[in-house]
């Protein structure tokens, strides 16, 4: 069964003043744990969420958040909503 996590956010005003009030309305990747480890292995990456992808920010029932799938137990995301 796949890991699911959504993660809110402050709140919608504040990731669109964070964005820079017209921003893309989404979170880039900067550093996933699972991928350094592959790497560092000599494998290629297959998982979800590589480094440079983009996840949407998504709202509903007015909650804004960030949906996050598959990420096993110990692994990191970093996030980042600068170009």
């Amino acid at each position: 069964m796949p890991t699911y996590w959504s993660i809110p956010l402050l709140t919608w005003r504040r990731v669109l003043e964070t964005l820079g009030g017209g921003g893309a309305p989404y979170l880039k990747v900067i550093a996933n744990s699972a991928e350094a480890a592959a790497l560092a292995a000599g494998v290629p990456y297959a998982g979800t969420h590589p480094v440079g992808s983009q996840l949407p920010i998504q709202s509903s029932a007015g909650t804004t958040f960030v949906s996050i799938r598959d990420v096993q137990p110990a692994e990191f995301l970093v996030l980042t909503n600068r170009p």
